[in-house]
């Protein structure tokens, strides 16, 4: 930027009235909460006078270019008429304005010298009547710091007034160390004395960089836009102020370059981003700050102490106040799209072999390579089967960088799968070589193996989403070539070995990869890639399709993957409401099969169920898909009768989970109470049948009425030549020839438990029904 210029905050208000305009927020470095900001920053100005005199008094010969000088980035303003209005920057302009004046008063230029008041005058703000008086009696006060509240001049209403009171803070502080009579408690008088020479000389140790917008011709959106978070200071903004205080702080100079150091960026490359998705009254700091907590969940989520490997971030149930409770506690927070910002502790981590905890200078660093890429690419490629509203994420496409939402109040958030393809597009972001062209085919093979990892579902919930199964995600992800990801999935050490939902994505990922690499020419013209793609965007694949490629003794086979992906289409059309899979595949199942399938599972041909029925059983539907070695209708067993019924008439009926048995089937269903919100039947031999042929009972009929599916199993059954007609549920009753349960003379349904049935009580119990 050519129209920068170099220049103290002294010479600057000599040649030009601040006016700090209406627009802006209310002073905030004096808040409270502020304290470590104030303390560091304060601390900086003083050495850097100190530095500066101490060369003085030696005689230090070297010139003003070589003497090391503390640089307080840029401020922004439109200057006209000598008259300069501070876009980016006020926070600054206004503490350096606090500490001339107090050095000012300390070295007696406020008695003695005119001039020295003049120029203190010529800083104001624009139309706050209160902050202007409050400054200009500041200009002719000359009494102590603490009596400044008990003067004629100060109004009761100023205690009200949030810019007036951070200014007081700032000049005195909330504890010790804090404030600018604090911090400059043991200077003398002469040291003061001394301090203004160089404040207002022209080697001046302490510097900024103005820029000019109006004869840089700036457009009007540039002003919106560096004034679009208003006036109070967001927790975006604290945030972005303590995080340049402690890369200050360390000394990071390369870090802290006028042009191409992290506080820059923060405020002008970084910005540009984030404005393209600004919010309809001109706001981004909460995409902005969201973002960074996204990004640095990235990298606490991953790091380990070194000395134990243990987890930064152990995401597991710690003890009342130990340190595991402290480190979930961080994970929470960095999972909230809607925190307070407080302080920076919650960034901090243990890393190499520091003994406390920091922020790693590394991340700052990869964090601008990925936004310095990311304008590359400048999107990211969607996937074609994005979830809709799933886990309370209301926004249709994943956004790497957040929006508003136009609806309601609030920005797209992230749900724990997404949280997982953000830390993937950020490793493929830093791993890119900033000097090369964008490889868009490169980022696109990996925005699908990664989609195709982690969009698994188990019912309408994606099967990721404890924390366990996203560190086991993240971990694999991790290591992964992003730039190369399907020759990386085929080293062996890359593989999961687990069968886990998770570990077996990861397995077909690496048989898709090696078909696509090494797998022999097709006949129609189109690549394996293609054609694999293709059916992973068909219906509700969602990138699973292991059960085209597995055979039926559970082996990879391409062989017979076209074969199974025509019929596929036509067993699974489009349109849900003609879909029968469910129906269909029994007949290729055998009674073990079934039970296996559909133990703690629905009969319904809804997407969620069938994806879970291919992915998890792609062997044992081979034939289906094959159309081969179907049963005869004639040849069905009782099983797979019973199963076509309920399917084809009560689709949403759960088969209880401890159905899974190796009895004979002899009754059509057994209602129980399972633990499922919808009804849940035992399919199987129940043991009131065993026991009635125990007792020699004569089993007339063991099947519900017309009115499938009813609470129940309905027995007809003869015993001592009388028939007996039975509902048994929980409990036994007896029922009448229309199947109702009859009454006692008190009008209470004749029944018994059926945990008091055995065969010394049998007919007393007959008796009393």
């Amino acid at each position: 930027m050519n129209n920068t210029t170099e220049t103290s905050f002294w010479k600057y208000l000599k040649e030009n009235k601040i006016e700090i305009p209406i627009i802006q927020r209310d002073y905030a470095q004096g808040r409270k909460g502020k304290e470590e900001l104030r303390k560091s920053f304060l601390r900086n100005l003083k050495q850097a006078l100190e530095q500066a005199l101490d060369e003085k008094l030696s005689n230090d010969k070297k010139s003003s270019n070589d003497k090391k000088k503390l640089k307080l980035d840029f401020v922004y303003g439109s200057k006209q008429d000598e008259k300069m209005n501070p876009l980016d920057g006020q926070q600054r302009l206004t503490t350096l304005w606090l500490l001339h004046w107090y050095i000012a008063l300390k070295a007696g230029e406020l008695k003695n010298n005119v001039k020295t008041v003049e120029t203190l005058e010529r800083f104001s703000y624009e139309t706050r009547v209160s902050s202007r008086e409050f400054i200009e009696n500041l200009c002719d006060y000359n009494g102590e710091i603490s009596d400044i509240q008990n003067q004629t001049w100060f109004y009761s209403t100023w205690k009200q007034d949030p810019t007036i009171q951070s200014m007081l803070t700032m000049l005195v502080g909330l504890a010790d160390e804090d404030g600018i009579e604090n911090v400059f408690k043991d200077i003398t008088e002469e040291e003061f004395k001394e301090f203004w020479k160089l404040l207002s000389g022209e080697d001046c140790p302490i510097i900024f960089y103005t820029l000019d917008l109006v004869n840089f011709n700036l457009t009007d959106d540039l002003y919106i836009k560096m004034n679009a978070r208003g006036k109070q200071l967001t927790s975006f903004e604290n945030f972005k102020a303590d995080l340049v205080g402690y890369i200050r702080e360390r000394k990071w100079d390369d870090l802290l370059d006028a042009k191409e150091g992290i506080p820059n960026k923060l405020d002008n490359a970084w910005t540009d981003i984030f404005w393209k998705n600004k919010s309809e009254d001109n706001r981004i700091d909460e995409i902005y700050f969201a973002f960074l907590n996204r990004y640095f969940w990235n990298e606490l989520f991953i790091a380990k102490y070194e000395d134990n490997a243990k987890y930064v971030l152990d995401i597991g149930k710690g003890e009342e106040n130990s340190s595991k409770e402290k480190e979930n506690r961080t994970y929470k927070y960095l999972n909230d799209e809607e925190n307070l910002y407080s302080n920076l502790n919650v960034y901090k981590y243990y890393y190499s072999s520091d003994s406390e905890k920091s922020i790693p200078k590394e991340l700052f660093t990869s964090l601008d390579t990925v936004l310095a890429n990311y304008k590359k690419y400048k999107n990211i490629p969607k996937c074609e089967w994005d979830w809709d509203n799933d886990d309370n994420t209301k926004d249709k496409v994943f956004q790497f960088i957040p929006k508003y939402n136009k609806t309601k109040d609030g920005i797209s958030i992230l749900n724990q799968v997404r949280r997982i393809v953000f830390f993937a597009v950020c490793k493929y972001l830093k791993e890119e070589d900033a000097n090369v062209k964008p490889d868009f085919t490169a980022l696109e093979h990996w925005m699908r193996v990664v989609w195709n990892l982690v969009s698994e579902k188990d019912g309408n919930r994606p099967v990721i989403r404890s924390t366990g199964a996203i560190r086991e995600a993240i971990e694999f992800i991790e290591k992964l070539d992003s730039h190369d990801v399907y020759k990386s999935l085929l080293k062996e050490h890359i593989v999961k070995t687990n069968l886990s939902n998770f570990g077996r994505r990861c397995l077909e990922e690496q048989e898709k990869a090696r078909q696509i690499i090494n797998g022999s020419p097709r006949n129609d013209g189109k690549s394996w890639e293609e054609i694999i793609i293709e059916a992973e965007n068909y219906v509700f694949f969602h990138g699973g399709i292991r059960f085209l490629f597995t055979n039926a003794d559970n082996e990879t086979d391409w062989n017979e993957f076209d074969t199974k992906w025509k019929n596929i289409r036509t067993l699974i059309p489009v349109d849900k409401s003609n879909r029968h899979m469910v129906k269909n595949l029994i007949p290729y199942l055998t009674d073990e099969n079934i039970r296996k399938i559909f133990s703690d599972r629905n009969l319904s041909n809804d997407d969620a169920n069938l994806q879970k029925l291919l992915l998890k059983f792609p062997s044992k539907v081979h034939n289906f898909l094959m159309q081969q070695n179907q049963i005869e209708e004639n040849k069905y067993t009782q099983l797979q009768k019973d199963l076509i019924a309920l399917c084809e008439n009560h689709p949403y009926y759960w088969i209880h989970e401890k159905w899974d048995n190796k009895i004979v089937i002899l009754s059509n269903y057994s209602y129980r109470l399972g633990y499922y919100c919808f009804e849940s039947y035992f399919i199987g031999k129940n043991w009131i049948i065993e026991f009635l042929e125990k007792v020699n009972a004569k089993i007339i009929s063991h099947e519900q009425n017309s009115n499938i599916p009813q609470k129940g199993l309905y027995l007809n059954f003869e015993y001592n030549n009388k028939n007996y007609q039975w509902c048994f549920d929980k409990k036994i009753y007896l029922m009448d020839r229309q199947w109702k349960k009859q009454k006692t003379s008190n009008g209470e349904y004749k029944s018994i438990s059926s945990t008091k049935v055995n065969e010394n009580n049998f007919d007393k119990i007959l008796g009393e029904l």
